[in-house]
């Protein structure tokens, strides 16, 4: 199953205010993943999300850079070396410009960095003469490379990777919970709209009973007594018929607003769909959720974390060196064009030395502390998959659970619809009171509620279970962002 992968639904006239839409509950879905608040929602922090990794994973692809100063402006007393060697302390004045052209390259593998990289100075003295020089380094290549130390480049594209994947299962978990709501609303619609259908049927009854009693009362076979309670039933189901109105418009404006129409679409419901046959294996579901789940990515990026950082403390009590070195060609001149005539070779090497010596068992503490972290992270995990592996077992069972209990509601439903049938018949010709009429008339009214709200309550479960172990249970796949 993928998420944002909508099958053709047929929407023309959707903005027409007179038009009549009829949705079926999948048609529902896919008109809340398409055009609903709640999935445009989605839909952007899905482009916040790509764009961030785009972004980190950008800083390890070549990095083309332009720099310079223009001017620079200086005027102090500068040591001059002389050319014997010594020193001279002298007042200068001086404009300095230049331009920087730097192409760098992070290595993932070492840990370190290549970079290319031209230049061009100019330096103009003020004084006794006015004078000014060039001095130009056209190409210069070079490497920058730790020693001894944890690989930043490596963990942080690693950690940027595992993070994104994760980011995404937390957006997938959001879109199923976004489903459910419109699952929930969905049937908060029909369940309503049934109640107020059962209310006008009820309302239609409770006038025939009440002319009938009439006609029965004034001709001596009831008691006023049997003619009240009528009057009474007909008089409840007008206020029911007037509050499942206001459940029904309420319901229907909450769920046109999450699939994003207009108040004035008028929006009609078809019956809720039968609950697909679906093989579930304990075992079965539980491995594959493991693999998919939130929590499973969840748990790998933390003991990635604390394992690196585990590796940084130790890292920390070695010598801290970093290679410096570079090769390339410059030359000086007071002519541009001579800038670039006999170049002269031009070789660095550095190595920078930090070593710790003493401490007082910082660094080992250190070490001992996130490896504390580190198993306490993993006593965490397992105590929270073996948590997650009784959710999902708990999820099956109460969706076996709520099968039975929808044929056992569906069974119920036929047998109150024929008692209340027969029921009134008798009470038409006299054989039983009006009492057990509006009895077995309470009873199928009850009967019809309990069926849909099992069947909503069996759809609900099974998007909990979908939601929690990020499975398609029917397709038998892995559920996935496009």
């Amino acid at each position: 199953m993928k998420i944002f992968k909508y099958s053709p639904l047929m929407l023309i006239g959707v903005v027409l205010s007179a038009q009549t839409i009829s949705f079926t509950m999948d048609e529902c879905i896919e008109l809340g993943r398409k055009q609903g608040p709640g999935a445009a929602a989605l839909r952007q922090e899905l482009v916040q999300i790509e764009a961030d990794f785009l972004a980190d994973e950008a800083r390890y692809k070549p990095q083309l850079t332009l720099s310079g100063e223009a001017p620079g402006l200086n005027r102090s007393i500068n040591s001059i070396t002389q050319p014997d060697g010594s020193v001279k302390f002298l007042p200068q004045s001086q404009m300095y410009s230049s331009l920087n052209l730097n192409l760098m390259q992070r290595l993932t593998f070492s840990g370190g960095s290549v970079y290319l990289s031209s230049g061009l100075r100019r330096v103009d003295l003020f004084g006794n003469t006015d004078d000014f020089y060039y001095q130009s380094s056209p190409l210069v290549a070079g490497i920058e490379q730790p020693l001894f130390q944890a690989n930043e480049n490596r963990y942080q594209r690693e950690l940027n990777r595992r993070d994104y994947e994760l980011k995404k299962r937390q957006l997938l978990d959001k879109m199923l919970r976004n489903d459910r709501e419109i699952i929930q609303a969905y049937f908060g619609a029909v369940v309503a709209a049934m109640e107020m259908e059962i209310s006008k049927v009820n309302l239609a009854v409770n006038d025939s009973i009440y002319y009938l009693s009439q006609r029965r009362y004034d001709v001596g076979r009831i008691a006023e007594n049997e003619l009240l309670e009528s009057e009474l039933a007909r008089m409840n189901a007008q206020l029911s018929l007037s509050t499942a109105s206001s459940r029904h418009e309420m319901a229907l404006l909450e769920l046109k607003l999450i699939l994003g129409l207009t108040e004035s679409v008028n929006l009609h419901l078809a019956l809720p769909p039968a609950f697909p046959k679906i093989e579930l294996n304990e075992n079965e579901a539980v491995s594959n959720a493991r693999e998919y789940s939130l929590l499973h990515l969840q748990h790998h990026l933390s003991q990635f974390q604390y394992q690196y950082r585990v590796k940084q403390a130790r890292a920390a009590r070695k010598p801290d060196i970093t290679l410096s070195a570079s090769a390339g060609f410059d030359q000086t001149a007071q002519t541009f064009p001579n800038l670039f005539r006999n170049l002269l070779n031009q070789q660095r090497l550095t190595l920078r030395l930090n070593m710790p010596l003493w401490n007082a068992g910082e660094r080992k503490a250190r070490i001992l502390e996130n490896l504390a972290m580190e198993k306490a992270a993993d006593i965490h995990a397992r105590y929270d998959e073996a948590l997650y592996d009784q959710q999902i077992r708990h999820y099956i069972r109460e969706l076996l659970r709520l099968q039975k209990q929808l044929e056992v509601a569906a069974r119920a439903d036929t047998i109150a619809i024929r008692r209340f049938d027969v029921a009134r018949n008798r009470y038409l010709i006299g054989k039983v009171n009006i009492t057990s009429l509006l009895l077995a008339q309470e009873s199928q009214n009850s009967a019809r509620k309990n069926y849909y709200t099992s069947l909503q309550l069996l759809w609900l479960s099974y998007y909990d279970l979908k939601r929690s172990a990020l499975w398609d249970f029917e397709l038998n796949k892995p559920i996935t962002i496009k």
